[in-house]
């Protein structure tokens, strides 16, 4: 039995899953932007936001991405929360994240 507030196996599991899928993204993306002029998208979002950009783009860029992620990450919320013992549904959604 394990501690309350402690993290349990499948927060530990989900995290860790988490934890390497971030970094293979970041190492992605550096990889691909490396050397490279910055986004067009970007910069069109910055003509058409002028002036003021800076503060726009905390909601236009920032805003949006972050209700996103957390709207994505619901599910995960949900998965740490759980109080049951690891099972083969475990099993395969790690099967299933490690393929992806």
């Amino acid at each position: 039995m394990r501690e309350p507030g402690s993290p349990g196996p499948r927060a530990i599991l989900v995290l860790v899953l988490l934890t390497l899928w971030a970094l293979r993204l970041s190492f992605h993306l550096a990889q691909r932007n490396r050397g490279k002029p910055e986004d067009h998208r970007y910069q069109a979002i910055r003509r058409n936001n002028s002036p003021g950009f800076a503060w726009k783009s905390l909601f236009i860029v920032f805003g949006l991405q972050a209700v996103l992620a957390w709207v994505i990450a619901l599910p995960l919320f949900s998965a740490i929360a759980g109080e049951t013992p690891l099972n083969r549904l475990d099993v395969l959604g790690t099967a299933c994240c490690w393929r992806a």
